[in-house]
């Protein structure tokens, strides 16, 4: 596990967002970096069970919750969603494999 989101940042105008970039949307700059963005606020979150052809992609019970988070300094991420995560609160983001994470901030380090 890797703390932290990776995403593009600005070193002009300061965006930050996905998906990574070698230019910034904002200002035209080509100065953009990548940034290690740790937290955000959890805005919505969904329960994903079946596959678009409707086949189940999981056992009952190890369902996929997937959820959006507004990072702190900007940007928007959809990512995969601890249980233990509330929606409106602020949770923690890591990489677990390639995949972005949020975790209640209690659940840090469990």
């Amino acid at each position: 596990m890797t703390e932290g989101a990776l995403m593009s940042r600005c070193l002009e105008c300061s965006w930050q967002g996905l998906p990574r970039r070698s230019w910034c949307p904002r200002c035209g700059s080509s100065n953009v970096g990548d940034a290690r963005v740790s937290s955000g606020v959890l805005a919505e979150t969904t329960v994903v069970s079946r596959s678009p052809r409707g086949r189940r992609i999981t056992e009952p019970g190890d369902d996929v919750r997937l959820g959006v988070v507004h990072a702190h300094g900007g940007g928007t991420l959809v990512v995969r969603v601890s249980r233990g995560a509330v929606e409106s609160e602020v949770v923690v983001l890591s990489d677990e494999g390639g995949v972005t994470c949020a975790r209640d901030e209690s659940e840090v380090g469990t």
